[in-house]
């Protein structure tokens, strides 16, 4: 019995997690779009992600003309933020962050808010 309510819990729990991932992703779909539609002059566009599955995912809907391209970064660790932001970062790019990536990475991006240098979706 005590077996069936660990599956139970643990199907729940994945199934709770696996729509938090999907809704997320698709707000970050719908806002790449409007954010294109808003200001068509802005070329350097930078996509913060914590996934290499949703960058792939960006990718094969930018190779079939459904959104608009954009450069991707994907970060695990502060680190390699760090050395990104540190290296390729200047005033004239836009960073548009996921709402993971930049919970996960508040102390690092929280600055960049505030200068109106990144936008989280």
């Amino acid at each position: 019995m005590l077996l069936t309510h660990r599956i139970a819990f643990r199907w729940h729990q994945f199934r709770d997690e696996t729509q938090g991932l999907v809704e997320g992703f698709q707000s970050l779909l719908v806002n790449l779009v409007c954010l294109k539609l808003k200001f068509p002059e802005k070329q350097s566009v930078i996509v913060i992600l914590d996934s290499r599955r949703e960058a792939v995912m960006l990718w094969l809907l930018w190779l079939c003309n459904i959104l608009p391209r954009y450069e991707v970064w994907v970060i695990r660790r502060a680190g390699d933020l760090e050395l990104r932001l540190q290296r390729d970062f200047g005033g004239e790019l836009l960073l548009v962050a996921s709402a993971r990536v930049f919970c996960k990475h508040y102390g690092l991006l929280v600055e960049l808010r505030r200068q109106r240098r990144l936008i989280v979706l």
